[in-house]
């Protein structure tokens, strides 16, 4: 089994170290009509072949390209989405021309080549937080196909992670262990080892600009167009005379997407008095200052580690759930004297994270007892 172990630049410069193969392709007049056909494909349809190959701004209007010059910007778009799909070593053919009653043909020979899974991930280095921490906010698992854009937004979830703790020159460094196909299987595998170097911990993250908040997966999933909750129940709600926080319990249908199915929790916030004012030094205090409508969308699979990070005060969710601490000089130091949580900008001020983390508790049980 031939291994290779390739070395990236520090963040992404290119988590999927292959390299392209620009096509030379005679120039045509620009207003000669181009149509791809495909042969030799195997995993992928030629319909979907022309699809990846259109830019997104024309894929309402046409999957095909209409200049040479296109078709070459097209071919690279589509090694692009073979190998963001797991396909990391497509061969894609010089295009063949030939002249019909509409304009020019191409034909294209492709070969997907073996689809790469995900095997180990080792994390090194790493003290702020724990390996299995850092491994569970990635969203493949191991043998999923390994697609290089879930790196891209597991390293993005790590330093929004990283800097919630004070830590924003936090660096990931990433190794590839290319595990070729055998006789024994048609698949690759990919083992990834990250180092981690955390940098130095800034003790006044308050005066750093917070990272853009993104959308959760349930959340972004449940805002498609073709989305519907088809289950839900209320978990129950956290009050306090400043605002109150809504639990439910749902399960997300798409049936255009796979996976077609999520499941989760949504809190909902109101409050109960005037908007308080936003405070940096809480992050959580972030979405009520820029979003509309605030609400907390969370995964089926982080609700036991978010629930038990909560019972011992600190959150997997910092940039929306933040306990926090109010002291006053009393001349002989510093005094404890209020405590409480902010989640998603609303501050419970007689709440703890406790009582947020049983909440959780009945959630999880909720989704346990759903219909499958």
């Amino acid at each position: 089994m031939n291994k290779k172990w390739v070395l990236l630049n520090a963040v992404l410069l290119a988590l999927v170290g292959f390299p392209s193969t620009p096509t030379a392709i005679q120039a045509a007049d620009a207003t000669t009509r181009i149509e791809v056909d495909f042969e030799g494909n195997q995993v992928f349809t030629t319909d979907q072949l022309r699809f990846a190959m259109s830019a997104p701004e024309d894929r309402q209007l046409t999957t095909r390209p209409n200049t040479t010059d296109e078709l070459e910007q097209g071919l690279q778009r589509l090694r692009e989405f073979l190998i963001a799909d797991g396909y990391l070593t497509p061969r894609i053919g010089k295009p063949e021309a030939a002249e019909s009653h509409t304009g020019l043909i191409f034909r294209v020979h492709l070969e997907e080549g073996p689809l790469y899974r995900l095997g180990e991930v080792k994390v090194t280095g790493a003290t702020v937080f724990s390996e299995t921490q850092i491994v569970h906010a990635f969203d493949i698992k191991q043998g999923d196909p390994f697609r290089g854009d879930a790196i891209r937004i597991w390293f993005e979830r790590l330093k929004e992670t990283y800097a919630s703790a004070g830590y924003f020159d936090w660096t990931p460094v990433p190794r590839q262990e290319i595990r070729e196909p055998d006789s024994a299987s048609s698949e690759g595998t990919v083992n990834l080892t990250i180092d981690m170097d955390e940098g130095v911990r800034v003790s006044k993250i308050e005066q750093r600009t917070p990272p853009e908040l993104r959308p959760s997966p349930l959340e972004a999933f449940a805002a498609r167009p073709t989305a519907r909750v088809i289950w839900s129940q209320s978990v129950g709600q956290l009050e306090s005379q400043d605002a109150r926080a809504m639990i439910t319990a749902l399960i997300v249908e798409d049936t255009t997407s796979t996976p077609s199915l999520m499941r989760g929790l949504r809190i909902d916030l109101a409050h109960n008095v005037a908007n308080p004012n936003c405070d940096l030094r809480y992050w959580a205090w972030r979405i009520m200052c820029e979003r509309t409508n605030a609400a907390v969308f969370i995964e089926e699979r982080r609700l036991v580690e978010v629930r038990d990070q909560l019972e011992r005060g600190v959150a997997q969710l910092p940039e929306f759930i933040s306990p926090y601490e109010q002291h006053v000089n009393s001349g002989g130091g510093m005094v404890l004297v209020a405590k409480g949580l902010i989640v998603c900008g609303y501050q419970f001020s007689d709440g703890e994270p406790r009582e947020l983390a049983a909440l959780f508790t009945k959630g999880i049980e909720e989704l346990k007892a759903a219909p499958q």
